[in-house]
């Protein structure tokens, strides 16, 4: 019967089942997996969600996150519960969130540089090479993160800003940049203004660009 519904029909279907269904529906046959995997659906299916809050409760010893998406409305109800697959020495950092992707570091007390991406509806997950630059190439270091999607290559990427140094106030910026369909870190320096990024503020993913609280300098030295 599905084989003589018109594609937008089944779009219109689809839009309509949970994530959990959409998922289990890519194996049903080629013309579904297709279908469902196309930047189109994807980008129609993204348009069409609710709007959803996220909330992350943490416990002491032993360390352990759990993550629940509830309603935005007035009666906060309740839509998932993850299971968290990550263990850590410590509480783990949300980077960002775009389109159900999560990017999380574990670097909160100390030079772990464990990053991942995680899906919690479908539970996949990538975990991030090590960065280029790290404590045992350079050093002390401070750095900043953003995570977001680049509608000009289709992509998923993760900023890494990183002052180096024993003085890190006083050097310019090394930055580098993952991208989710290349799994690996590029060094983009060359092309990054020399501003100096306060500490301890977040970036912030807004309007399809992230942004960073910064000062710019007229020389480093």
């Amino acid at each position: 019967m599905f084989e003589y519904l018109p594609q937008e029909l089944l779009i219109e279907i689809f839009l309509k089942l949970p994530i959990k269904s959409i998922i289990q529906c890519t194996s049903f046959c080629k013309s579904w997996y297709s279908l469902l995997t196309s930047p189109n659906f994807i980008f129609i299916h993204l348009k069409n969600q609710d709007d959803y809050l996220l909330v992350r409760h943490c416990s002491g010893k032993p360390v352990k996150e759990n993550y629940a998406l509830f309603y935005d409305n007035e009666n906060f109800d309740s839509y998932a519960q993850f299971d968290f697959p990550f263990e850590s020495y410590s509480h783990f950092n949300i980077v960002g969130s775009c389109n159900g992707l999560l990017c999380l570091s574990d670097d909160l007390s100390c030079y772990r540089d464990l990053y991942y991406i995680w899906n919690p509806s479908i539970r996949k997950s990538v975990k991030l090479l090590e960065p280029i630059f790290t404590f045992g190439t350079h050093g002390p270091f401070d750095h900043k993160l953003g995570f977001g999607f680049d509608s000009v290559t289709d992509d998923y990427k993760v900023v890494r800003i990183v002052h180096t140094g024993d003085n890190v106030d006083r050097v310019p910026p090394h930055v580098e940049l993952y991208k989710l369909s290349t799994g690996v870190w590029h060094d983009i320096t060359p092309v990054s203004p020399s501003y100096k990024f306060f500490r301890h503020t977040p970036g912030v993913y807004v309007n399809g660009a992230c942004h960073w609280v910064a000062s710019q300098r007229k020389r480093f030295g």
